[in-house]
């Protein structure tokens, strides 16, 4: 069974928008803000991505945040003992109401600390300026 953290998340808007464009809603913000999937590279050798976003209804969605780092696996082949690399990307579950600027994430020890994810996520330039936050 999957043990849930709950988190408030807090959406303020950019003082400052396009001319032409129309004013978004702190709701509207953090569904776009999910359903643009982003990436960040956080440190080196590590991604974090938010992906597999499906709605629950109007104002809910579920979707993965995790991480892909590189790491190496012994292996034995022709007499010899070598180290091979491969991507991994460990992920948790994630349900996130956008009216109420709540998100709950399950525990997983091989996704890491959440609480990080979420700061890293908040502290990424990119997605803070795409999605109007800040």
């Amino acid at each position: 069974m999957l043990k849930f953290q709950l988190f408030r998340i807090k959406v303020y808007p950019s003082a400052q928008i396009h001319a032409f464009e129309k004013e978004k809603s702190r709701s509207e913000i953090l569904s776009l803000a999910i359903k643009s999937l982003p990436s960040a590279i956080l440190r080196k050798g590590q991604t974090w991505h938010i992906g597999n976003v499906l709605p629950i209804d109007r104002t809910g969605y579920y979707f993965r945040v995790g991480k892909t780092t590189r790491a190496t696996n012994e292996v034995y082949k022709s007499g010899n003992f070598l180290d091979q690399e491969y991507e991994t990307s460990p992920y948790t579950h994630a349900v996130v109401d956008s009216e109420l600027e709540l998100t709950a994430i399950a525990q997983n020890a091989n996704s890491g600390t959440l609480l990080l994810t979420l700061q890293n996520f908040r502290n990424f330039a990119d997605f803070r300026s795409e999605c109007a936050l800040r």
